[in-house]
């Protein structure tokens, strides 16, 4: 084959067909011209493919320059332990101000790695960003997050979370990243190039205070006049919300007494913990309400009698608002103009709160009425039926069928139907007949089993021995810091009872 062939016996076996000889130059230079991005199409996907290739091969270091500074940042959650890896030696170390941690290494008997350094997650960053601004290079970054993929999410991260690097003569030893106040995320070197991660605990202490008050305007209000735990009023609305509604059922001169834990944390930060036990003294009653584990997982507040707090049904469907209607056999209607029953509570609320079931059920109606507007119909059991007019919207999933729980959110406040404001009127059957959900007395779950009765009574009078140690002493609107509750004395039971 002579030198002038090569050309178009090259085109022929690559499925390129030339003209005939006779065929001009410049047709000739056309259709080569078509032949080469015929080529070049086909040959396209294999070029990329091999470039990825060669990329990935690569990318330690040739993925510094791309690293986004900008990462969308928000808590990951935690999941399972990965690797073998002791965190029992990890404390955090108490000394410098609030907010401030030391993590101390593992007491291995090999040196200790060099550290710790400490930053946290400034504004608009990342973890990558701010990690290579103390000095750990790409590499050790991008085996840290693989290794905690599975557990916490490196790459979603928000700003003032705080992290310690350990380092050593092999790059990072171990990388402590502090996602929320009580748990930590440790990620700790294995070999030359690989890391495993758990989540942990941080370590605290607990100590036990009373808080006591007079109320004048609200429960809130007393524990923000005396600088007390403000998030109390709302743990002790939820305690008792089946039984006294804080919003409208305290009134000027009521008091009430808690005890609680407080936890405060190695790094510096402390946080409200459990309440044991509260007394609430409301239009002349005394309410009592006491922690416990019955066991197999029932734990809840219980009366002085082991009767459970919590009723099969709440007497409000939304949280922090206010009575703007009562039950009524004869109401002037606001946008009817004219009297009838009204045989539910409207509680008044900004538009969209949501809307609780107040007890377990089945959904038989979620749908709307030209006076009822959207609304939500819930069978209890045989005896009650509950009813959640004027909603703006039903919430996810909620629709006839469905079965809810206590708590669960099933709508959110609105003003459809015949309304003239955001609210939800809460409607309860009893029977078939309408009943005044404020005024009812509902039946209370299971009490204290029997087997554990002995020891309730015990856990009780602790908690009493502590409530009335406070109480007793005549000072008014305080916080005490106390001892752990204990079984009272003898003399101490005589002085209780």
């Amino acid at each position: 084959m002579t030198w002038p062939n090569v050309i178009p016996y090259f085109i022929q076996i690559t499925g390129f067909a030339t003209d005939a000889p006779s065929t001009p130059y410049s047709a000739r230079s056309v259709n080569f011209a078509a032949w080469v991005a015929q080529v070049m199409r086909r040959l396209a996907p294999l070029i990329v493919i091999l470039g990825a290739l060669g990329l990935y091969a690569a990318r330690d270091a040739a993925l510094e320059p791309f690293r986004p500074a900008d990462l969308d940042i928000q808590v990951g959650s935690a999941a399972e332990r990965v690797g073998p890896v002791d965190l029992d030696t990890h404390v955090l170390g108490a000394q410098g101000s609030p907010g401030s941690f030391q993590v101390m290494p593992a007491a291995t008997g090999q040196p200790a790695p060099a550290g710790p350094i400490e930053g946290k997650i400034r504004r608009n960053s990342s973890l990558y960003v701010e990690l290579r601004s103390v000095g750990v290079t790409p590499q050790d970054i991008d085996r840290i997050v693989r290794a905690a993929k599975k557990t916490y999410n490196l790459k979603r991260v928000r700003s003032g979370q705080r992290f310690a690097v350990y380092t050593s003569d092999e790059g990072v030893d171990s990388l402590f990243f502090y996602f929320d106040s009580e748990k930590y995320l440790s990620v700790r070197r294995e070999g030359a190039k690989s890391f495993a991660a758990v989540i942990d605990t941080v370590p605290y202490t607990i100590t036990y205070h009373v808080t006591e008050g007079t109320i004048q305007q609200s429960v809130f209000a007393t524990l923000q006049e005396q600088n007390a735990e403000t998030d109390l009023a709302a743990q002790m609305a939820e305690i008792f919300g089946w039984t006294i509604d804080f919003f409208t059922d305290i009134r000027r001169g009521d008091s009430f007494v808690v005890l609680y834990e407080r936890k405060t944390y190695e790094n510096g930060r402390s946080m409200l913990g459990d309440v044991l036990a509260s007394l609430v003294v409301a239009r002349g009653h005394e309410y009592h309400a006491f922690r416990f584990d019955s066991g197999k997982g029932r734990r809840g507040f219980y009366d002085e009698n082991g009767n459970s707090m919590e009723k099969t049904l709440r007497r409000s469907p939304v949280k922090y608002t206010r009575v703007t209607s009562n039950f009524s056999h004869r109401r002037y209607h606001p946008v009817n103009k004219r009297y009838q029953p009204h045989y539910g509570v409207d509680f008044g609320a900004p538009h969209g709160t949501p809307v609780y079931a107040t007890g377990d059920g089945t959904v038989l109606a979620a749908t709307r009425r030209s006076a009822n507007g959207k609304y939500v119909k819930i069978k209890h059991n045989n005896t009650y039926t509950t009813y959640y007019l004027h909603l703006s919207r039903f919430a996810k999933g909620i629709r006839s069928g469905k079965r809810v729980s206590q708590g669960q959110v099933i709508g959110y406040v609105g003003a459809t139907g015949w309304a003239n404001g955001p609210h939800v009127c809460y409607r309860i059957r009893k029977n078939g007949s309408w009943v005044n959900p404020r005024r009812i007395r509902l039946p209370s779950k299971e009490p204290v089993p029997k087997t554990a009765m002995a020891q309730f009574q015990r856990t009780r009078d602790a908690c009493l021995l502590r409530l009335n140690e406070s109480i007793l002493d005549g000072v008014d609107n305080r916080t005490t810091l106390v001892e752990k509750p204990s079984y009272p004395t003898a003399a101490q039971m005589q002085a209780l009872f």
